[in-house]
């Protein structure tokens, strides 16, 4: 039975502006970047001199909490998270942003955008002299996902053109190996906290590969999400790993590694429902204590990493919600949508702190209407002659 049809009528009615040819190719939507809507700035426009609102399909908080990375068409924005003020805006951005993530030394910045079916771009942004960065080789496909190592050495990234990439020298932008296993859009990747132990990967085909870190082979396949995956990320303890899923569930997973008989085995732990409507968007505090995700039901919440116990729920989006993040103790969230806001919250206070626009797109002015004044003239028909007797 082919899950894939239903599951498209139902994307369909949800988000009437996603085009019905783009999904049909997809066969399913995923994550938070899966549903961004194929709208061109054209049909966007605003009235002549009027300021376009772009939606917001990325925040993430630095590892400090001082900063907030928000992405949106064609420039990355940080925001002083004590003023809600930008300080400072990088334009190295293909089409739009699509995901995030700092480098654990604080300071750096990893921008993944890209043109859908043309080309994926990865830059690394250093926030501490905003006009310096690392233009990475250009992908096939846009970047979906962006994960380091806790070590800050290693780098993978997820892409649409169904493979992920290692970066061996996170730094480095030489050509990456590519880890083509799935059959699907890539929409997720994630270290494990153990060193040189195993990573993850999880896609649009439901599958959640956990490979090993020396060979770059896939050693266990987790196939229970009953639609596709839309984020994943290990626990604490880097044998244990959540993913979320357009299904509404969170999955809780663990490898074991057999050292006499150097084997990996995989085992279910459990899953919850979280999301009726399916989960659109995940991410984690750095802390790796809380987990945060939206749903098509276009709530967001906030639990427990260990056990997925709910902390908070946050209502009020009127429209897909495309990305969420958590501050490194959890104790600050942001998500941001189709609506063109981020709303950021105090958790433990159960509060909305802000709601931040980021700045418009100014559409053109039109050239001024010019008067003709057309002159009147009296035309005085010629005299004829008077014909000689």
């Amino acid at each position: 039975m082919n899950l894939a049809i239903p599951f498209r009528k139902g994307i369909l009615e949800l988000f009437p502006s996603v085009k019905r040819a783009t999904v049909a190719a997809l066969g399913a939507l995923t994550c938070a970047t899966v549903f961004l809507p194929t709208i061109s700035r054209a049909q966007q426009q605003p009235a002549a001199g009027q300021a376009l609102k772009p939606a917001v399909y990325a925040v993430a908080f630095s590892a400090d909490g001082k900063k907030l990375a928000v992405g949106t068409n064609g420039e990355a924005l940080l925001y002083d998270t004590a003023t809600w003020s930008v300080t400072d805006t990088c334009t190295k951005v293909v089409d739009a942003v699509r995901c995030f993530a700092f480098h654990p030394d604080g300071k750096h910045l990893a921008i993944g955008s890209g043109a859908a079916g043309v080309s994926g771009n990865l830059y690394m942004w250093d926030t501490s002299d905003p006009t310096h960065g690392v233009n990475y080789q250009p992908g096939d496909d846009t970047i979906e996902s962006i994960a380091f190592s806790a070590d800050g050495r290693n780098m993978l990234t997820a892409a649409f053109d169904s493979k992920a990439r290692y970066y061996a020298v996170a730094f480095y932008p030489y050509t990456p190996q590519k880890l083509e296993e799935h059959n699907g859009r890539v929409t997720a990747v994630g270290f494990s906290s153990k060193p040189k132990y195993i990573y993850l990967t999880g896609a649009m085909d439901k599958m959640v590969k956990i490979w090993d870190y020396k060979t770059n082979k896939v050693v266990v396949n987790f196939d229970q999400a009953t639609a596709p995956i839309t984020g994943a990320a290990f626990l604490s303890n880097g044998e244990q790993i959540v993913a979320s899923s357009m299904d509404g569930n969170l999955y809780w997973w663990g490898v074991a590694y057999n050292e006499r008989r150097r084997f990996y085995s995989g085992y279910g732990i459990r899953a919850i429902k979280v999301h009726e409507d399916g989960v659109t968007a995940f991410g984690t505090s750095s802390d790796l204590k809380r987990i945060i995700t939206a749903g098509a039901d276009l709530k967001v919440a906030v639990r427990r990493m260990d056990d997925g116990g709910l902390i908070r729920e946050f209502k009020g989006a009127t429209a897909p919600v495309y990305g969420v993040a958590l501050s490194t103790d959890g104790k600050m969230a942001a998500a941001c949508g189709r609506e063109g806001v981020v709303w950021v919250w105090d958790v433990e206070a159960n509060k909305l702190l802000t709601t931040i626009t980021p700045p418009g797109l100014m559409a053109p002015k039109q050239p001024a209407a010019t008067t003709t004044i057309l002159a009147t003239v009296k035309v005085t028909a010629p005299t004829q002659a008077k014909p000689t007797k």
